[in-house]
């Protein structure tokens, strides 16, 4: 079975990576990071650990959400009954056959 991917794309990958190259290097290196490379270092942590987290939270609340309805059927507009259908074979009338017609 393959292993679980967590980072989602390339800029968490990066971010991963020089966390892990931290660690690596203040445990193997003496490297000894400022107070403003460890906030770095504990935001980058802490945003991967509450997006993984968060995953199962979201996963939960898409399956409590009910889905979109399904599309209706078309059905006439209300009030439709009141419009006159012309015959597709005629355009309708003019106001001037309307206004000879009246006079009759």
């Amino acid at each position: 079975m393959p292993s679980k991917t967590f980072f989602s794309g390339l800029l968490e990958k990066e971010c991963l990576e020089a966390l892990t190259d931290a660690g690596s290097a203040a445990a193997h290196r003496g490297w000894e990071p400022d107070l403003e490379q460890i906030a770095y270092l504990v935001s980058i942590m802490e945003n991967f650990v509450r997006r993984i987290l968060l995953k199962d939270e979201a996963n939960k609340l898409k399956k409590a959400v009910p889905p979109p309805r399904a599309p209706r059927a078309t059905e006439p507009l209300r009030g439709a009954s009141n419009l006159i259908e012309f015959p597709s074979s005629k355009s309708p009338p003019s106001l001037q056959e309307s206004d000879a017609t009246m006079g009759d």
